[in-house]
């Protein structure tokens, strides 16, 4: 639902309480696919939260808008808001909100490369959610522990940890879960040369991802298909579908992803031959490149 149309219904509601906690609910619904609008709302809950001095609301919002500014590529910002989540969650012993906040925490450092805190934070957050009985978390735990120690180059490992998530969600029949989950199966899979069984996960993840619009699933799903076409030379299916993935990720405003896709079409070009397109995304490439480096040195509100 689109955020205009979110906050139209959010604000005829009179308590202001229940305002914040629907604020709270749908900006967490749409942070995958829309995490500008999730920002937007989540900064709408904290400035009543704040007004009328309830803490709770104040403690989500942070929550909220540090994974949406993670999923913007505002890692700083998002590591100082988990954090200020953190401190509150702790203070509250709300394991349950402790533990997805936490989660988030290793997805942003996970995404700064920094691979061994990440894997800290998924295993903590993990052992809160087994204790808790929280089968969701839980696989979705094991699926970013595996997807880490794909990225080290542990993919045995990997596949082991993300078996574990696909019995977990499978179970509870999680959609959004299996889309991110397969996708991330099937590259370790295409990484040790199972290129049939790599392909079929990859299928999985696309066609679950597409049938609840999950822009970020559909967007890793292509982009695994374009570099895995990319590695059989076959350029022109390669860029289908990196284009593909452009637009959803262009769509949901992650700007790492749209970065990493900017300069694989660029690497695509160059390898077919077409040099004239190949100068035209680098130089795409490096003008959000610069972007993206600028939130290194910056703070955003």
């Amino acid at each position: 639902m689109p955020r205009s149309s979110v906050l139209e219904s959010i604000n005829k509601i009179v308590d202001a309480k229940q305002q914040v906690r629907e604020l709270i609910s749908a900006s967490w619904e749409m942070r995958r696919s829309y995490p500008k609008d999730s920002l937007e709302l989540s900064l709408r809950a904290r400035e009543i939260s704040e007004r009328i001095g309830f803490d709770e609301g104040v403690a989500y919002s942070f929550r909220n808008s540090g994974a949406a500014r993670y999923l913007l590529s505002r890692y700083n910002q998002a590591l100082i808001d988990l954090e200020k989540a953190l401190d509150y969650f702790e203070k509250a012993k709300d394991q349950y909100a402790f533990a997805s906040t936490l989660r988030n925490v290793g997805n942003v450092y996970h995404s700064m490369n920094l691979f061994d805190p990440a894997i800290k934070c998924y295993e903590r957050a993990l052992a809160i959610c087994r204790k808790e009985n929280d089968e969701l978390s839980t696989g979705y735990n094991l699926g970013n522990i595996g997807y880490v120690l794909h990225k080290m180059n542990r993919h045995s490992e990997a596949r082991q940890t993300m078996l574990q998530a696909k019995l977990v969600l499978e179970k509870i029949d999680d959609t959004l879960g299996l889309a991110d989950l397969f996708n991330n199966l099937g590259n370790v899979c295409l990484a040790v040369h199972e290129d049939d069984e790599g392909l079929i996960y990859l299928q999985q993840s696309l066609l679950k991802a597409t049938s609840i619009h999950h822009l970020r699933g559909m967007a890793e799903a292509n982009r695994s298909y374009g570099k895995y076409f990319f590695t059989q030379n076959d350029f022109p299916r390669a860029v289908r579908f990196l284009e593909t993935a452009l637009t959803y990720a262009e769509e949901m405003g992650e700007l790492a992803l749209i970065v990493s896709l900017l300069r694989e079409l660029s690497e695509t070009f160059r390898s077919s031959g077409d040099d004239k397109r190949a100068l035209e995304y680098f130089s795409r490439y490096t003008d959000r490149k610069n972007e993206l480096d600028q939130y290194d040195h910056q703070n955003l509100e």
